[in-house]
């Protein structure tokens, strides 16, 4: 219990990393969620043709390899969230590097991840109301590596802010003239 003990930062600096850090990991483990459960939808159905020239997807009657690895992804999306956010709260700097290394890890795993149709069809439906499907092959494929790019980023600025603050803490005051002990 007591890794959920929260412990607040010291410094201005530190609790906006810390906040902005938080926030870009969430948007992030939402979007490669939502992706991730969109490909485990395709591999795991069959598109079947309708009598009206339609198509309807139709569960597969089984789990491929494929199918499985994106509802691992989705669920280690799901976890690696939730290990960050425990991390953060605590304010050692151990828990702090190890959060980072999270969070770099996992985006750096995403773009691994072959998610061209799950994209696809999460801008054609409005999931993200700034992407018109008119302009989807222009502007979708530039999303995944900006939220990559950002989240390494928020995390970055996190770490650095934190060894910034233990440093202040853990450096010797200096002395002035006046407190020295006379002999």
């Amino acid at each position: 219990m007591k890794l959920l003990k929260i412990e607040h930062p010291t410094t201005k600096n530190a609790k906006i990393s810390r906040i902005l850090f938080m926030v870009m990991t969430v948007l992030f483990a939402v979007y490669m969620c939502l992706l991730c459960y969109n490909d485990f939808i395709m591999a795991s159905h069959r598109v079947q043709i309708t009598q009206n020239a339609g198509y309807e997807l139709v569960w597969s009657g089984m789990f491929t390899l494929e199918s499985v690895f994106y509802l691992a992804s989705f669920i280690y999306y799901i976890a690696i969230t939730l290990a960050i956010f425990l991390l953060c709260l605590r304010t050692s700097l151990v828990t702090n590097c190890t959060a980072f290394g999270l969070c770099v890890g996992s985006a750096l795993f995403s773009l691994l991840i072959n998610s061209e149709l799950a994209e696809y069809m999460v801008c054609k439906y409005n999931v993200f109301f700034f992407l018109h499907h008119n302009d989807i092959n222009e502007k979708y494929m530039y999303l995944k590596p900006a939220l990559v790019l950002l989240t390494i980023t928020a995390a970055t600025y996190f770490l650095v802010a934190r060894l910034i603050e233990h440093k202040k803490a853990t450096a010797p005051q200096a002395v002035s003239p006046q407190e020295t002990p006379n002999e």
